[in-house]
């Protein structure tokens, strides 16, 4: 039988993450939130759900904008279940219909595969007010916001769905890489000059880049298999600092 568990990175986006939180912890077996000792406010979302909070400065380490990679090993070491994994931003919301894939006899899901999906961006509250009360009304809501088909997005962080136990994961797990100099030379002139060169130590299942851009394609490409979830997930707000530096109102 299967267990899921949620597994986010959350800094400075508090006001998203009280949003989806509540929706989201209910299609799932556990919730783990990563974050940073000084995010007070993310600390109390996280309890008032009565959820895992993981205080780390790994997110700044060697100097860092922002290494949620680092970070989220911490989660994925704290896993309740050891089972199957959903990594999820904490600004998207898992609509109606998720309920149905995350359970527990889920015969089609396969362990050697990665899987995503596409999203729909609502670019205000008003959009986010107006797509709930389409639930509200309607069996099959119409889609509300901007469709992110881009075929590079799917499958990456914002939504990656694993088991913990996939041979490709474990085989990953115990090797370990290091960037070329040409990246190097790079995370220097990025304003990094005391970056490491060890993209993913041993015993780590997910990369580690010195923002979260680059973590979570590498993550993406180390499966033999992928598979699209047609059912598409909903990210609440458009621009934003993903480095965790900004707080932006919702």
């Amino acid at each position: 039988m299967h267990k899921f568990e949620i597994v986010t990175a959350c800094v400075n986006h508090a006001h998203f993450l009280k949003e989806t939180l509540p929706i989201n912890k209910r299609k799932v077996d556990n919730v783990i939130v990563i974050t940073s000792p000084t995010d007070f406010e993310t600390q109390k979302v996280c309890k008032d759900n009565d959820v895992e909070c993981i205080k780390t400065d790994l997110f700044f380490k060697y100097g860092a904008p922002f290494n949620r990679g680092l970070a989220l090993n911490e989660g994925f070491r704290r896993l309740k279940y050891n089972s199957w994994v959903l990594h999820l931003d904490s600004d998207i919301i898992l609509p109606k219909g998720y309920e149905n894939i995350l359970k527990e006899d889920n015969e089609k899901l396969q362990n050697n595969t990665l899987y995503g999906t596409k999203r729909v961006e609502l670019s205000d509250r008003e959009e986010y007010l107006n797509l709930l009360k389409e639930f509200a009304l309607f069996t099959q809501p119409q889609p509300i916001g901007e469709y992110i088909s881009n075929q590079d997005q799917v499958g990456c962080g914002f939504f990656q769905l694993f088991n913990i136990n996939s041979e490709a994961l474990q085989s990953f797990k115990h090797i370990e890489l290091q960037f070329p100099d040409h990246m190097m030379e790079e995370f220097s002139k990025f304003g990094c000059p005391e970056f490491t060169n060890i993209a993913k130590s041993s015993g780590d299942i997910y990369p580690s880049y010195h923002t979260c851009g680059g973590s979570d394609v590498h993550f993406r490409s180390i499966w033999p298999n992928f598979i699209e979830i047609s059912v598409p997930v909903f990210h609440l707000g458009k621009d934003r600092d993903h480095a965790g530096k900004k707080i932006f109102q919702f």
